[in-house]
């Protein structure tokens, strides 16, 4: 009976720690460092200059004389390229918000 008590007990204090954790204050806003603010003051930038490159390599793949010239190499060199750009397009963005 004792050690069903004491088991009991046991359990009580675990559950009792966990809601303890679980309810800690939320952490104090950091300052950025200067790395961060630099690259926050340059994203606006970056993000127009990724976006330029991504409609001027659309409108190119979009052309029917980018593809006259059967060059396989030139054509996957330039959707690899539309993809990457897509990509860092999106972090940029997420980076923003």
């Amino acid at each position: 009976m004792q050690r069903n008590a004491s088991t009991e007990l046991l359990k009580a204090m675990e559950a009792k720690g966990q809601k303890q954790k679980t309810e800690r204050l939320p952490r104090q806003k950091q300052k950025l460092t200067f790395g961060e603010t630099r690259e926050l003051e340059t994203l606006p930038q970056t993000i127009e200059a990724l976006e330029e490159e991504k409609q001027r390599l659309t409108e190119t793949l979009n052309s029917p004389q980018f593809y006259a010239s059967r060059d396989l190499a030139k054509i996957k060199a330039a959707s690899d390229r539309l993809e990457v750009l897509e990509k860092e397009l999106d972090v940029a963005l997420s980076s923003l918000g």
